[in-house]
């Protein structure tokens, strides 16, 4: 291992991940709540765009036992920890069906084929891109949190791409960001994914939301819904769907029956 890792509990346990202790993304509640975009039913193949070190892969396959995985990362730390994490007697129910796969989302197609990422292969994709651009922050000194957090200009249509281009037809895609973006991740969607839900995710019950989750069909030409505002925390901790959520690994489809 070349960097120093915790190991840390998702999903009440049904999933472990080993993350950097420091310079490094360290995945948390963004990640689950991604993963939880996937129902249990789910069969066929996963692509984990951004995977770092495997945070919403490994719980996807946690919470579905007949979906394959493959995780897409570019940081040879966190592949390495991914890698790893396949390993860990905790995670042996799910580890046979993760593939780790070393590539980046910005390399030109010739090359993204021949590391794996192949054209009408895939079932779903989850995504987890970069939030910030490069221009409108101050970008983190440490080189691994730097790459997690902030994309170039232009660079988000590749991910939307890329999703489209791995797709089926007919295919899922499910990706988080910032609130603030969701014009941005609409406009990115036309022409590719319809079908569209969109989930706005709210620190608290009378705060802005500060994620949304969109999730929408490749080709499709249903109508776009606006799902309820989902609230993760309430004064007792988190609500009990957020709870339901981190630390039972239910799914969002799995909150219309009873907890």
């Amino acid at each position: 291992m070349t960097t120093t890792a915790s190991k840390d509990q998702f999903i009440g346990g049904g999933a472990y991940v080993l993350q950097p202790r420091s310079d490094g993304h360290r995945s948390g509640m963004d990640a689950v709540f991604l993963a939880a975009t996937v129902p249990r039913t789910a069969t066929g193949l996963l692509y984990d765009l951004g995977s770092g070190t495997g945070a919403a892969g490994f719980c996807c396959a946690a919470r579905a036992p007949e979906l394959a995985v493959r995780l897409v990362e570019r940081d040879e730390d966190m592949l390495e920890l991914a890698r790893d994490g396949c390993c860990l007697p905790e995670n042996s129910a799910f580890s046979d069906r993760v593939d780790v796969l070393p590539a980046d989302i910005l390399m030109p197609a010739p090359e993204r084929e021949e590391a794996g990422l192949l054209a009408n292969s895939a079932d779903w994709v989850i995504a987890n891109p970069p939030f910030y651009l490069q221009q409108k922050v101050r970008s983190s000194p440490h080189q691994h949190r730097r790459e997690a957090h902030v994309l170039e200009e232009g660079d988000l249509e590749t991910w939307f791409r890329l999703t489209a281009m791995l797709l089926k037809p007919g295919g899922q895609m499910a990706m988080i960001h910032t609130a603030d973006a969701l014009i941005d991740v609409l406009k990115l969607c036309e022409g590719r994914f319809g079908s569209l839900e969109i989930r706005p995710i709210h620190p608290r019950a009378g705060k802005k939301a500060n994620r949304v989750v969109v999730c929408g069909q490749k080709g499709s030409r249903g109508e776009l819904t606006l799902l309820p505002n989902f609230i993760v925390h309430d004064d007792a901790g988190n609500t009990r769907e957020a709870a339901a959520i981190l630390r039972e690994g239910r799914g969002f489809s799995e909150l219309q029956s009873p907890l």
